[in-house]
């Protein structure tokens, strides 16, 4: 669990095969932070929220993914976790920062959630309605999605790595 968890974190795992471990698997890169991670994990009671959150809070998930020369040269995967991995930024984290940036997102928690599509009667029917008012100012979180039907304004932005 302390693998997994550490993949679905930093993007890969301690071992680079996250449900073989042993002789059909990879070997760890770090065999103790494994270890001591594992140690953690059974301490907490198996909390897999605390293991979470002592992974976020910790110095390797804060430090910048900026490359630099000493790092490159000697390490260039990043196998030695000098950097962090830089990862694509989902849509609706983009979304939300820009409203969060132009001052109109609405931080409230909880309540009922917004629809952008119109109310129909045949499920082939639903648009995406251009009414991007105060209503819809709130996190994606909140956002009513509609199965197989396209949402223009959460779009895959184009990876820049």
């Amino acid at each position: 669990m302390a693998n997994r968890t550490w993949h679905h974190i930093f993007g890969s795992g301690i071992v680079a095969t996250p449900s073989d471990f042993g002789l059909a698997g990879a070997s760890p890169t770090h065999p103790e932070l494994l270890d001591w991670l594992a140690d953690q994990f059974i301490a907490s009671d198996y909390s897999v929220k605390d293991m979470i959150r002592m992974m976020v809070m910790s110095r390797g998930f804060r430090q910048s993914a900026a490359p630099n020369e000493v790092g490159l040269a000697k390490d260039s995967s990043a196998q030695l976790l000098w950097r962090f991995p830089p990862r694509r930024v989902e849509a609706e984290v983009i979304r939300d920062n820009v409203l969060l940036a132009s001052g109109h997102l609405d931080t409230s928690i909880g309540g009922s959630s917004y629809r952008i599509h119109d109310v129909k009667q045949r499920y082939a029917q639903w648009e995406v309605v251009d009414n991007f008012s105060k209503p819809t100012w709130r996190r994606m979180l909140y956002q009513e999605r509609m199965r197989r039907v396209s949402t223009s304004n959460a779009n895959d932005f184009v990876s820049t790595l």
